[in-house]
């Protein structure tokens, strides 16, 4: 294009707003698509590109693959258009920064460097899966969004600015390749990996080189291979080493140190040769940082001198900031100072990448020198006590499958540590298998069947094992015995909703039964083979004992389980109850979210349990309590999940066996029928939507997140703009719902010290406590008109559905039926809930009841793989309720239509899990929290 586009000029359906840049690939203009009327930033080809036909040819070819790529990390490709001979691509608009940009402001903190090359990193592993390479890699390229998104640009049109040249003897070749305008940074060549310098072909590896140089870059403000012309730079890219981060930033951590070192190997052989391992290293990196100085209690399995070995400074890396600002006296030219490396393995990577044997045996003496320095210090050194034991983590089993079965927990080790046993789920049937530690061997014990497994003990002399089944037909559970090597299992007893723990000496277990009429959950004794049952403990709603595990104390008088009462976020503590009976005693004064398995060790010195510290904690850790002093103090304090019901312990009480949970949520925008690839993801977070979101009528989703350690709500835009924040606060904030006039958002909060009921405005503005008292209340929802918040609430002993005026006041109860959720139709004349108290009082059922309340008019049978934890949503026609079913353990949206025909599927997503869901305004659409949960059943040792 040879001319200026004023403003208001129209090309197709584009309205020209205004010139935003220019480049090699030509000028790039903001525009107003009239048709979908949002912006787009419109890039008209040069007419060197656009005159070419086989360069015109390629360039078509490499943007449609670009296009293809759907990653919230890449730009998207709308269109590639002509229009009066003007060939020109329109992408999404990006209303942010370039990271060149952004380092010439205020100097970057590492946690910011880690996220901006997370993010490139996962936008470089998506494009290599799909046979792309950018070849461009460069701070301009990357642009950073007002609300710190990444996003990467030009992904397969980077090719279109390499000449057809393998010289590199002429400066007009290579200054052709780069930005040489005065008092810019020297341009692509800067980031060039060493092949491509010399004009070879490359592969992804060398986007792995490009990202090196732009995270030394972020880091140091320095380039690692400097000169004074692009052939100067070229010399040093093939022949120099660069200073290490730790020349310009000594509190660098050495895992970072390693990546970069790594990434800018060379022989790209001896590279790292994935994005993908680059990007899990980097992850790996920080998550450890993130977890500050508790992460040596919590080792990765296996991990040695690698990147999972991590030295972190004393800096948080809020605090810790790098660049150039972050010196101390060293300058550009200047000795530096020796970086603190103690990795053979960074070590092995520099003498690789050393060419002569001067650089090696520099490297070796600068070992030999630290390894002296290390060793007159622990000789002479200070007067602290050698440390204790280092907890080993071993995993059993990667990435959560056995085969094609997903890992479904529910793992627990025999007496003597030789095996171990966990449950398997494929295609909704379950199976239990064994595995022998020290072969790795596998024997499934249990075949696949229809149902669901609570839980696995072993017998005290190894040579059984208990396991708790339950089925659409028994959904409360019946309890099995089978011998360790498998063979024909045989009942013991029905009507049981825990795992089962052993008498000391075995001829006894004690479990727990939950009445869903008189809600009562009683701890039940029995006789192995289940005979003479004994009820020693009962307690009634909303006070509760847990039935995810307890533990016969070693003398065989007590037993410990966690109780607890529904009635606020941390009131869950161990309790021990005599066999006689009795008043139970408290084995300590902590207070968790939620005690769930635990397991007296058997020299009666303390017991190990899993457990959360308040309701919403996304994670289950692993804990210890000392007896009798009651003292609590972690075992595990990091990013994944322990446990659960998955608990074991060896006799000798040497090793633990459970199941290490990671889950990662996002949200995404899907179209009901759509093909499952098709949907956007619109978020980046950890646990975004995990705990409610809401696609408002404005066409907001209005999501909570976790931002550091506080949980709030958050907004953002169905496309993935404008995120702001909403809440700001100590406490947490979830399940939101949003008035139709847009007016208020209402949602559950423990900022009065119990869980009530809350309203602000929709910016986040004049918080009002809407409900009060000590009983949780829970999942508002909201009438058409606005004035009512429907809510669950345990005020009357069950958790039933209740109803208060947008203004607050009197809460009112509706119903008298134990139920997780209700939601009001469109219409305002009906609530529909999910209980259970059908079939047993574990089969799920919906619930239709007037909007004033009373019994319910229609009820519709659910499968038993519905989650209740994503609950119910109606249609906007009000035709239909909508739920997620975990069916083959991949979530799916599905509606049950009130006249009573048969559900019918929305969403056809293959893979993952969805925590929430909710539909546009207009039905079209739904927003979904969407993300995946991976078992692994790990060991862990030297734990006390």
């Amino acid at each position: 294009m040879n001319r200026e586009l004023s403003a208001n000029t129209t090309l197709s359906h584009y309205r020209i707003i205004s010139k935003i840049g220019e480049g090699g690939m030509g000028e790039v203009y903001l525009a107003q698509d009239t048709q979908l009327d949002r912006p787009v930033a419109l890039k008209f080809l040069p007419p060197d590109v656009a005159e070419n036909q086989k360069r015109m040819q390629r360039f078509i070819q490499e943007a449609k693959a670009a296009s293809a790529l759907n990653h919230p990390n890449i730009l998207t490709v709308y269109e590639i258009g002509q229009e009066d001979g003007t060939h020109f691509f329109a992408t999404e608009f990006v209303d942010g920064v370039t990271l060149r940009q952004r380092m010439k402001g205020a100097p970057m903190k590492l946690s910011e460097v880690l996220e901006i090359a997370t993010q490139v990193a996962s936008a470089l592993v998506a494009a290599h899966a799909a046979g792309i390479v950018h070849r461009d890699i460069k701070p301009e390229n990357v642009m950073i969004r007002r609300d710190s998104y990444i996003k990467v640009l030009d992904f397969g049109l980077a090719k279109l600015t390499e000449k057809q040249t393998s010289s590199v003897d002429s400066e007009a070749a290579t200054r052709a390749l780069v930005n040489t305008d005065p008092g810019s940074v020297m341009g692509t060549v800067s980031y060039m990996s060493p092949e491509q310098a010399v004009g070879r072909e490359v592969d992804a590896r060398s986007d792995i080189w490009s990202l090196g140089v732009v995270i030394y870059e972020m880091v140091t403000g320095h380039l690692p291979f400097e000169g004074t012309s692009p052939s100067h730079v070229i010399v040093a890219i093939t022949d120099k080493e660069p200073p290490p981060l730790a020349h310009y930033t000594p509190d660098i951590p050495e895992a970072l140190e390693l990546i970069v070192a790594e990434a800018l190997t060379k022989d790209r052989e001896e590279r790292t040769q994935t994005a993908k391992e680059m990007l899990a290293k980097l992850r790996r990196l920080k998550q450890r940082i993130e977890s500050g100085s508790d992460l040596e209690r919590s080792v990765a399995p296996h991990s040695s001198l690698t990147t999972d070995a991590i030295s972190t400074s004393s800096k948080s890396a809020e605090q810790q900031t790098v660049g150039p600002s972050a010196r101390t006296t060293a300058r550009s030219g200047e000795i530096g100072t020796v970086p603190t490396v103690s990795s053979a393995e960074f070590v092995a990577g520099k003498i690789k990448s050393h060419k002569t044997a001067v650089a090696v045996a520099l490297v070796l003496g600068i070992v030999v020198l630290a390894g002296v320095v290390f060793g007159i210090y622990k000789f002479f050194g200070s007067n602290k006590q050698p440390s204790s034991k280092t907890m080993k983590i071993t995993r059993l089993t990667t990435g959560g499958m056995i085969g094609s079965a997903r890992i479904d927990g529910e793992a627990t080790i025999s007496p003597d540590g030789k095996y171990v046993v966990f449950a398997t789920n494929e295609a909704g049937k379950t199976s239990i298998w064994l595995r022998q530690v020290s072969s790795n061997s596998l024997v499934q014990i249990v075949q696949p069947a229809e149902g669901f497994c609570r839980g696995n003990a072993f017998t005290p002399d190894g040579e059984s094992i208990y396991y708790t089944f339950g089925d659409k037909n028994n959904p409360t559970g019946a309890l099995y015995q089978v011998p360790v090597l498998g063979g024909t299992s045989r009942k013991i007893l029905s009507n049981i909703n825990s795992v089962v723990a052993f008498s000391p000496d075995g001829k006894r277990i004690a479990f727990l039964r939950y009445n869903q009429t008189t809600n009562e959950s009683s701890l039940i004794l029995a006789n192995a083979d289940g005979s003479n049952e004994q009820q020693i403990a009962t307690r009634k709603r909303p006070d509760y004992i847990t039935g995810s595990g307890m533990s016969w104390s070693p003398d065989g008088k007590l037993i410990a389980c966690g109780v607890g009462s529904s009635t606020g976020d941390i009131n869950s503590t161990v309790m021990a109850f005599s066999v006689e009976g009795g008043a139970p005693k408290p084995l300590t004064t902590q207070k968790w979210g939620r005690v769930y398995h635990v397991i007296w060790l058997s020299d009666g010195s303390g017991l190990i349990m899993t457990a959360t510290a308040d309701v919403t904690t996304p994670n289950t850790q692993l804990w210890f309590v000392s007896y009798p002093q009651g003292e609590a103090r972690r075992i595990t304090n990091d990013l994944s999940g322990y446990g659960g019901v998955s608990l074991g312990l060896t006799a000798d009480n040497s090793t633990i066996v459970t199941v290490q949970e990671d889950t990662s949520s996002q949200l995404f925008i899907t179209v009901a029928g759509e093909d499952a690839s098709r949907a956007r993801q619109i978020s980046h977070g950890k646990y975004d939507g995990r705990f409610g979101l809401y696609y408002a009528s404005d066409g907001r989703i209005i999501y909570f997140a976790q931002s550091g350690d506080n949980v709030d709500l958050f907004s953002v835009n169905a496309d993935g703009s404008g995120s702001k924040q909403l809440t700001n606060d100590a406490f947490q904030e979830n399940w939101p719902s949003v008035t139709p006039d847009g007016h208020y958002i209402v949602f559950t909060s423990n900022r009065s010290g119990n869980w009530n009921i809350w309203r602000i405005d929709s910016d986040g503005s004049n918080p009002k406590q809407l409900t009060e008292g000590a009983a949780r209340d829970d999942s508002p929802s909201l009438s058409p008109d606005g004035r009512w918040v429907i809510f669950n609430s345990q005020r009357s002993g069950k958790n039933a559905v209740w109803k208060v005026s947008i203004d607050g006041g009197a809460p009112v109860e509706l119903n008298d039926v134990n139920c997780y959720v209700a939601v009001v139709s469109p219409d305002g004349k009906f609530i529909a809930y999910l209980y259970t108290e059908k079939q047993g009082g574990e089969h799920p059922a919906i619930g239709l009841m007037p909007f004033d309340g009373g019994n319910p008019v229609k009820t519709f049978d659910m499968p038993l793989t519905l989650s209740d934890w994503a609950g119910l949503w109606w249609t906007p026609d009000g035709r239909a309720i909508s739920y997620v079913d975990n069916a083959n353990g991949v979530s799916n949206v599905w509606n049950q239509p009130v006249d009573g025909s048969p559900p019918k599927q929305v969403t056809k997503f293959t893979s993952n899990i969805i925590f929430n869901f909710f539909w546009s305004h207009d039905g079209h659409q739904l927003a979904v929290s969407r993300g995946t949960t991976t078992d692994d059943v790990v060991l862990i040792r030297d734990f006390r």
